[in-house]
């Protein structure tokens, strides 16, 4: 059982970093590209929500004490979605991609995306804790 937990847990660090690391990927390919096509950033964006769900269900689970460690990284995972998605709908509309996001929604993006990385690291910080009281000794 313990070596169960120890996998869970596991999977459960990559994971935190997995969804940091797919909004991270989205800005990177929208700044440092010239996306003209919808489709090719519709495409290109991979959203980390299977990712995300993933890591809830293993923290409920597994570490049920990190539940407000989750929650807020969870809140700088749903303000990255949502405008991820009202992004989207106005480039399906039309507007190159490059253009769908404003100054604003650009200074939204980098300052969540540093309160998902600092959540994140705090959630991963007791991840490692945990993993080291499931160490075998």
């Amino acid at each position: 059982m313990k070596r169960l937990i120890l996998e869970r847990l596991e999977k459960a660090y990559e994971l935190s970093q997995s969804v940091y690391d797919g909004y991270e990927l989205q800005n990177q390919l929208l700044l440092n590209t010239q996306l003209r096509d919808a489709n090719e950033w519709l495409t290109l964006r991979k959203h980390p929500g299977k990712e995300m769900n993933e890591l809830k269900m293993l923290i409920r689970v597994y570490a049920d004490g990190l539940i407000e460690k989750l929650d807020a990284m969870d809140v700088h995972h749903q303000d990255l979605k949502t405008l991820h998605k009202r992004m989207d709908n106005v480039v399906r509309e039309g507007t190159p991609p490059l253009s769908a996001r404003t100054q604003t929604d650009q200074q939204r993006v980098e300052a969540d995306l540093a309160a998902l990385g600092d959540a994140t690291n705090a959630l991963k910080t007791e991840l490692v804790t945990l993993l080291r009281e499931h160490l075998p000794r």
